[in-house]
């Protein structure tokens, strides 16, 4: 299963936001829905650890999340 990894640094205006809404602004996931998965099937870290779909970003937090390239299983879902 080959995974890509994005790392980023909240900034100033990424804090107070919910952590679904920050990662739903990535074209890579694009919908809160999807962000929530992803933080469900525990593909996103902030500060190294998994957070709860309800995190509120502070400015300076590392956060990362892995994609699944196409082809390979997404979330629980088989693509064909």
């Amino acid at each position: 299963m080959k995974t890509d990894s994005v790392e980023f640094v909240a900034t100033d205006n990424d804090s107070g936001l919910r952590l679904d809404t920050l990662l739903a602004k990535f074209s890579e996931i694009g919908s809160r829905a999807k962000a929530q998965k992803m933080i469900s099937a525990k593909n996103v870290y902030v500060n190294g650890r998994r957070p709860k779909k309800s995190h509120r970003v502070s400015a300076g937090e590392k956060i990362r999340f892995d994609i699944r390239k196409k082809g390979s299983s997404t979330y629980g879902k088989s693509v064909s």
